[in-house]
Parts: C-alpha cells; sequence; structure tokens
C-alpha cells in the first residue's frame, strides 16, 4: 500500500516541524 506509506511520511513530515 504505497499509499500508506506516503502518508506515514507526510505525518512524520510535519512532526518534525512541529518539534
Amino acid at each position: 500500500m504505497a499509499w500508506q506509506k506516503q502518508a506515514t511520511n507526510i505525518n512524520t513530515t510535519f512532526w518534525l516541524r512541529g518539534v
């Protein structure tokens, strides 16, 4: 499920920006 990996990458990016 490529879309799931893509969503995880986006969430990680937002998390890193939040920090």
